[in-house]
């Protein structure tokens, strides 16, 4: 009974994450907010990031009270799943598992974009799709930088690949600093 209370906790809080984190890289990554799925991320966020934007507002781009929101879940979800599996984990420990968690997520989130562009590219690579749009938004801003250094070759872009390699990279060192594995 625990292992599966821990597992529909574990996976209801990372999907709430995960939205919650797109609200935060989205205006980074300028993606139009007139998309139906960002819409409905900021519908979905907002009754808990516009409240604190009260006290915390925004530091030009770079949305504060995202940041605050996102991290105060991910601490609770760790202490939620903390209480469930009865471990003890220090509150500092927590504090720095929430931080490196978000870094995994935003990781995750970024490979996940890259992937779905990369079949987006195969399928259907002149169609639009609000799906197909805002994974573009998130996936060439990631993908230009190895497109400058890797030029295509006979017309096949291999810098997905480079990118993948390179998240892949960060997120086997997260995992291997962090001071516990949910």
């Amino acid at each position: 009974m625990t292992s599966a209370l821990y597992f529909v906790f574990k996976t209801l809080g990372e999907l709430t994450l995960f939205v919650f984190i797109l609200r935060f890289w989205l205006p980074l990554f300028r993606a139009d907010f007139r998309n139906p799925i960002s819409q409905s991320i900021l519908k979905f966020t907002s009754p808990f990031i516009n409240p604190t934007r009260k006290f915390l507002p925004s530091i030009g781009q770079l949305d504060t009270a995202s940041i605050l929101v996102t991290f105060i879940l991910q601490y609770l979800l760790i202490l939620i799943l903390s209480l469930i599996s009865d471990q003890e984990i220090s509150s500092t420990t927590m504090f720095i598992g929430a931080f490196l968690e978000l870094c995994l997520t935003s990781a995750d989130l970024f490979f996940f974009a890259i992937i779905i562009h990369i079949v987006f590219s195969w399928i259907a690579p002149s169609s639009y799709t609000p799906l197909k749009n805002l994974v573009e938004n998130i996936a060439e801003p990631l993908l230009k930088p190895y497109r400058n250094f890797f030029r295509p070759i006979s017309g096949i872009d291999l810098s997905p690949i480079f990118a993948i390699i390179a998240i892949q990279a960060v997120i086997i060192f997260i995992r291997n600093i962090a001071p516990f594995q949910l």
